[in-house]
Order: C-alpha cells, then sequence, then structure tokens
C-alpha cells in the first residue's frame, strides 16, 4: 500500500533504504510504501466490508485451495465471508 497524506497523524517512520524511507499507517496496521497513491483513509471506510472473492489478488490454485500474495498481511481465512477492510487492508476491487 502506498500513503500520499505526508502529515497523516496516522503515518510513523518505520525506516528507510537508499531509496527512501518507509512508513507505518497505525490506524490499518501496516507497513506503507512512499508514493503518489490515495490515503488508506480516504480509499475506503475501514469500517467498510470487503470479499476476497471480491478482490483483484485472490486466486484459487489447481486444487481450489485460496491464495493471495497478500495473505501474510491480510486476512485470507473464510475468504467467501466479508470482514472490514481494515482486516484486510491490501484488498483492491476486482475489475470484470
Amino acid at each position: 500500500m502506498k500513503c500520499i497524506n505526508k502529515e497523516c497523524e496516522y503515518r510513523v517512520f518505520n525506516g528507510g533504504d537508499d531509496i527512501g524511507d518507509f512508513y507505518y499507517c497505525e490506524l490499518v496496521g501496516i507497513t506503507v510504501e512512499r508514493g503518489n497513491d490515495e490515503c488508506l483513509e480516504d480509499k475506503f471506510k475501514l469500517d467498510e466490508h470487503v470479499y476476497c472473492t471480491q478482490c483483484k489478488w485472490f486466486r484459487l490454485d489447481d486444487e481450489d485451495i485460496p491464495y493471495c500474495p497478500w495473505e501474510d498481511r491480510c486476512e485470507i481465512r473464510n475468504c467467501e465471508d466479508s470482514m472490514q477492510f481494515r482486516d484486510r487492508p491490501y484488498w483492491e476491487k476486482l475489475e470484470k
């Protein structure tokens, strides 16, 4: 996720590298990159419910086992049940 609101009260410095700094969003509880994307707070109401099965990152493997590249940071259990966006912060709407 990227964070554009440089003055956000929830944005906390979390380290850096040769290219730039990384931050942590205390509101959502994930590391956010530098960049020009939308603020998570603006993108979704954090209590809005979303489904993994309606996310562009969600896939089923050959054995119908749910897969997501963000499953270690995003809640994939019960993928057909809705959960709050704060539990699935990497969720992005699937464009059909």
